[in-house]
C-alpha cells in the first residue's frame, strides 16, 4: 500500500479550464500587493 499515492490521490485539484484567448481579448487581472516578509 502506498500511502504517498494516496494522499497525492485525495488531494489532487482538478484542473482549471480556462478559456481560450484570442488577439484583441482583453483580460482583466486582479491582484494584491502584500508588504512583509519576501
Amino acid at each position: 500500500m502506498d500511502l504517498i499515492k494516496i494522499a497525492e490521490e485525495a488531494f489532487a485539484t482538478p484542473k482549471k479550464e480556462f478559456d481560450s484567448f484570442g488577439p484583441g481579448d482583453t483580460v482583466t487581472v486582479a491582484y494584491r500587493i502584500k508588504e512583509g516578509n519576501k
